[in-house]
């Protein structure tokens, strides 16, 4: 079973790059809302 893991940062694109060169799937995107917005991704690492 390949795991879903949830990542928060507060710049979202250099995450999204590195992942999809490691052939991960974004799940889904989320993100707060004020002065310190985070943003929070759901992947799927699939089996190598």
């Amino acid at each position: 079973m390949a795991p879903i893991i949830c990542i928060e940062t507060d710049n979202p694109f250099p995450v999204i790059r590195t992942m999809e060169e490691h052939s991960a799937r974004l799940l889904a995107m989320t993100c707060g809302e004020g002065p310190d917005i985070t943003f929070r991704m759901f992947y799927f690492l699939e089996d190598q």
